[in-house]
């Protein structure tokens, strides 16, 4: 059950790191997109004495953008952060799970061996007592036949 918990959690985080890396280059596209603007806005600011419409319209979406990246940046390491905790979490879990059974395994060849050892012990103390019985009884027949 663990392992299959990990195996989903892997792929889950493979899934998920893939929108992570659809975001990232989002962002990088943005963040081009954000120099490309300021330079128009350096180009034009140069050209003309004041700051046109277009301009200041360039700035607000630079700046929206930036602030955007600033967001996505932010939550894609949260999230990755997340993921990496979750990920050690079910690992532990999964270490747990296997020394637990590695113990019961241990446990069960141990009473396994020492089943054995504890019939053949007895095993041999039947045939000891089985013999002496045999013992016993070819005495009490020779001693009965001498009586009669």
């Amino acid at each position: 059950d663990m392992r299959l918990a990990l195996t989903e959690q892997e792929e889950t985080q493979q899934q998920m790191e893939q929108v992570l890396d659809d975001k990232t280059r989002v962002v990088q596209e943005l963040s081009a997109e954000v120099e490309k603007l300021k330079g128009k806005l350096l180009e034009q600011n140069r050209g003309s004495g004041r700051p046109s419409d277009d301009l200041r319209l360039a700035r607000d979406e630079a700046s929206r953008a930036q602030q955007s990246l600033k967001v996505l940046t932010e939550k894609q390491q949260a999230e990755r952060r997340k993921w990496q905790e979750e990920k050690l979490s079910l690992i532990g879990q999964a270490k747990e799970a296997e020394d637990k059974r590695n113990q019961e395994m241990r446990k069960f060849v141990e009473d396994r061996e020492r089943y054995c050892r504890q019939q053949n012990l007895l095993e041999s103390r039947l045939e000891e007592k089985e013999a002496a019985m045999e013992s016993w009884r070819a005495e009490r027949d020779t001693l009965v036949a001498a009586l009669e």
